[in-house]
């Protein structure tokens, strides 16, 4: 059993896991808008070469080989993709909290993939879809 602080948290975890792994219909990736805002970035620079890897790279901002983190070389920030936000600490807490790490990580790999609607689940916000570039022809 896993060991949920509270019924909310239980909640959110079950339906995190239920968008990764039993995707239905209209597929929508529930994240805070400040993930949202780190996402966008990445995916409108697929079309100047920025790989899937590479957007990920850029909105956990760690090294995925060596979890090094990023975000304290100016050298970094400086290919940084058009708009992108600089790190908060709301978003490293939510990044790196232990129980929804994993499951996190692949709702932002799902997102950049595929350019599902986002769902801000972010208090008091509304839900923002990323365009795909196929809509564009």
């Amino acid at each position: 059993m896993i060991p949920f602080k509270d019924k909310q948290t239980e909640n959110e975890y079950w339906r995190d896991v239920k968008e990764v792994y039993e995707p239905t219909g209209n597929v929508v990736v529930s994240l805070p808008q400040f993930v949202i805002d780190r996402v966008k970035p990445c995916v409108d620079e697929y079309e100047n070469g920025l790989t899937m890897m590479g957007s990920l790279i850029w909105v956990d901002v760690r090294d995925l080989a060596t979890n090094k983190k990023l975000e304290d070389d100016p050298e970094w920030w400086d290919s940084a993709p058009i708009d992108m936000p600089k790190l908060t600490p709301e978003f490293e807490a939510w990044r790196d909290e232990t129980l929804f790490r994993s499951i996190r990580q692949m709702k932002v790999i799902l997102a950049l993939m595929y350019r599902y609607q986002l769902e801000d689940v972010t208090p008091g916000q509304t839900s923002l879809d990323l365009e795909d570039s196929s809509d564009e022809d």
